[in-house]
């Protein structure tokens, strides 16, 4: 079993489960109130990434598998227990994360040799946008989002180095908030959204 994930409201945890050490990843749900857990994709002939973010609103979980023969990022709405494909990229999908506010999914992709890209998903109506700084691909990693969902904290390649940028959704513009020899990486916001930490 692996990548727990409570639900928004506490009463549910999703996980993955490798039944047979083929990686071959199941999604399982467990009520915590009575201990019941319950495969949601059985019998599924591809597998799951062990990557889950659930909706804010605990009606969905954003997932990655390799329906379409490479890994995708998927809707799985939990009351039909249907698949919804939201992005389809050249590259496999690697990691996902919900806005607090339900209205973005943030997915990071390979990319180019060793970059990775991060694409947002407007998960209203289902438009795709990828960062970009000056017109090209931002290479972007361990994206975190603000607790009021306007901006994304992320790691990216600066002069040689990781550092720490912030995306503001509504300009979409990039600013850097660290700079200077040394990676940097796991930004994390406080609840407040008035500070960032992370590894150096």
């Amino acid at each position: 079993k692996f990548s727990p994930k409570y639900s928004p409201d506490g009463r549910k945890l999703a996980y993955v489960v490798d039944q047979d050490g083929s990686e071959a990843f199941d999604i399982w749900l467990m009520d915590l109130e009575n201990q019941r857990a319950e495969n949601l994709t059985p019998d599924t002939p591809f597998a799951f990434q062990p990557n889950l973010s659930w909706s804010p609103d605990g009606t969905r979980i954003a997932c990655i598998c390799d329906r379409k023969g490479t890994f995708c990022t998927y809707l799985l709405d939990l009351e039909t227990r249907q698949l919804r494909l939201v992005l389809d990229t050249p590259n496999p999908d690697w990691d996902l994360c919900y806005s607090p506010d339900g209205n973005w999914l943030a997915v990071e992709a390979e990319g180019q040799a060793q970059d990775y890209q991060v694409h947002l998903i407007s998960t209203p109506g289902g438009q795709v946008l990828r960062l970009d700084e000056d017109g090209k691909p931002l290479n972007a990693r361990q994206v975190c989002w603000s607790p009021d969902s306007q901006h994304l904290a992320l790691v990216s390649d600066l002069d040689g180095f990781a550092n720490i940028a912030m995306y503001h959704l509504k300009e979409g513009k990039l600013t850097w908030l660290t700079r200077g020899e040394g990676d940097k990486s796991m930004p994390i916001w406080s609840a407040d959204g008035r500070l960032l930490a992370y590894l150096h």
